[in-house]
């Protein structure tokens, strides 16, 4: 401590911590990757990993799986109760790549809702701690969530 006060010219007693940052509570914006202009790379590899390919195409359709321009990553998009995007997980096609889109809010991750409600259904939106457990078994590979094509 001694040396600290030679240093800098301060006693220990005259030192005061700095105060705390200060949080910003700006919102959160969503770099998506540029889209590519056709889902060719992505849904050969989805298809290649056992998803139904009518499923893939209903996917790239609604808009919550598109093929990134760049580097034709597979990007899943989730959505908020208004269908804005809120989150984007890009995952490699060719490679181990996996990172968040900066700005995704981990709240509005990618899912696939039935195409009629049912009982158990949560709203578009905010889920439960369990189902957020349950969804995030695997959080590297949001398509293990999809249904497997039938087996012929």
């Amino acid at each position: 401590m001694e040396a600290v006060e030679i240093l800098t010219g301060q006693t220990m007693a005259d030192w005061k911590p700095p105060p705390p940052a200060v949080k910003k509570d700006e919102p959160k914006v969503l770099l998506l990757p540029p889209k590519n202009k056709n889902c060719d790379r992505v849904t050969e590899y989805l298809f290649g990993r056992g998803i139904d390919y009518q499923l893939i195409q209903e996917c790239i359709a609604e808009g919550i799986i598109f093929e990134s321009a760049d580097y034709h990553n597979a990007v899943f998009i989730g959505k908020d109760e208004s269908g804005t995007p809120k989150y984007a997980a890009c995952r490699g096609t060719i490679s181990s790549f996996k990172r968040d889109a900066s700005g995704s809010d981990k709240w509005y991750s990618f899912r696939l809702l039935a195409g009629e409600p049912c009982a158990s259904s949560l709203p578009v939106g905010r889920i439960s701690a369990e189902e957020r457990i349950e969804r995030k078994q695997n959080p590297c590979c949001p398509y293990d969530f999809f249904e497997s094509k039938p087996a012929n």
